[in-house]
């Protein structure tokens, strides 16, 4: 099985049976959780030169949501 397809499974697997507009509107509390406490150069740091920072990945998620929306900020 490709490493989409297993994506899709397990994404599937993980949102079956849950309110997919509860999870949105949760999802910014649950990665405020588990950030919190971690200092802003910790969260800037790349662990390896080609692999993103979590600043990084909050960045490309908050993107993806103005995107997938429609909302373009304007």
């Amino acid at each position: 099985m490709s490493t989409v397809a297993l994506y899709k499974t397990g994404l599937g697997a993980y949102a079956q049976g849950k309110d997919a507009l509860a999870m949105l509107f949760d999802a910014p509390r649950m990665i405020a959780g588990l950030i919190a406490g971690i200092s802003e150069l910790a969260l800037r740091l790349r662990p390896l030169p080609r692999k993103w920072s979590v600043t990084e990945i909050i960045t490309h998620v908050a993107e993806d949501e103005l995107v997938t929306s429609g909302d373009t900020g304007r």
